[in-house]
């Protein structure tokens, strides 16, 4: 069973030691990360192995440094069109990252900029005096005392901000640009109740892991992720839910759209998610690499494959509105719908 895959995020936050040693260890190094993604790469059947062997070599010939020799993940990763693993090498990163929709590019750069400073701030509140407004952030750490401390604090900051019955939810996921799930799920438990939210598959379209919530606590498989019991709030897996999110919804921001996908009285509004939608390993490498390998695709709880990434019931592309949340049209597009349900 393996459950050291976790959810990672575009961005990643680890820092490898400094390497000082020639040109030799690092094409060592080199050589190792390449055998791990043949494989064991999620894409790995879909490439010529010989070609691409060959060529990536021929790169790695005329490198004159290390970080010249590590740039060619990035057109190793480009070749296998994964947009989401990434290798480790003396404090840096190299990976594909995938690219803005043509034609879009100024308009999500502007976007990415109001977004970007909500990534972290986790809110809670009520809006329109009658719905409980969830902004749910990207989270990076992995460390397990931080992870159910963190729910812990979400946990209270839902109860003690929205305390009064409401009559609908928004889960706000625009700015969640993933991390680790767990703290997201955790908060996030009493709008699903105790059931297998999202799988994992393998090479062959199956599913090979499940994630679920029992009793307020998030499993992967049979393996216990967080331990933080249940919710302070009561399960209210049948209320109306809306989920906005934007292209920057990513990875397990892209979890919790497949945890609700089939969901009853959801609806997703906002922009269609940025594709990140692979579970990955960390596999260190020595000790001052590391190989972040995507293994398989994230399901929703029929186990429908997301490949690609996710659409919205309703588009809604606007300005996002973070500083005033009544005048943000996605905010209002979803108080319209939660004032249709009875």
């Amino acid at each position: 069973m393996r459950c050291y895959i976790v959810i990672v995020f575009l961005f990643t936050g680890f820092v490898a030691p400094a390497q000082t040693t020639g040109l030799s260890y690092s094409r060592q190094t080199a050589d190792t990360i390449f055998r791990l993604i043949q494989q064991q790469s999620m894409y790995r059947d879909q490439v010529n192995w010989d070609t691409l062997t060959a060529q990536f070599y021929l790169r790695m010939d005329t490198a004159t440094s290390a970080e010249n020799q590590f740039k060619q993940f990035r057109w190793l990763f480009r070749q296998l069109n994964d947009f989401h693993s990434q290798v480790l090498f003396n404090n840096n990163v190299y990976a594909y990252y995938k690219p803005m929709p043509d034609g879009r590019e100024e308009e999500l750069t502007a976007t990415y900029q109001l977004l970007q400073p909500r990534m972290g701030m986790m809110e809670a509140k009520i809006i329109a005096e009658q719905y409980g407004y969830i902004c749910i952030p990207g989270f990076g750490n992995t460390d397990p005392a931080v992870v159910h401390a963190t729910i812990r604090q979400w946990r209270d900051t839902i109860c003690k901000n929205i305390s009064e019955p409401v009559k609908g939810w928004i889960i706000d996921l625009r700015a969640n640009m993933g991390g680790t799930m767990y703290p997201m799920m955790g908060s996030l438990g009493f709008l699903l109740g105790d059931i297998r939210f999202s799988g994992l598959t393998d090479k062959n379209k199956q599913v090979e892991h499940w994630w679920s919530i029992r009793n307020g606590d998030v499993y992967f498989d049979e393996m216990v992720q967080t331990a933080t019991g249940p919710h302070c709030k009561k399960n209210q897996s049948s209320a109306p839910v809306v989920l906005l999110t934007s292209f920057y919804t990513v990875s397990s921001g892209e979890v919790v759209v497949t945890a609700f996908k089939e969901r009853p009285r959801t609806l997703h509004i906002g922009d269609t998610t940025g594709g990140l939608v692979t579970g990955n390993q960390w596999i260190p490498v020595g000790a001052d690499a590391a190989l972040n390998l995507s293994k398989g695709y994230y399901t929703d709880r029929t186990g429908k494959e997301y490949r690609s990434g996710i659409a919205p019931d309703i588009v809604v592309k606007a300005k996002e509105n973070f500083q005033n949340l009544p005048e943000d049209p996605k905010i209002q597009a979803a108080i319209r719908w939660l004032k249709e349900q009875r």
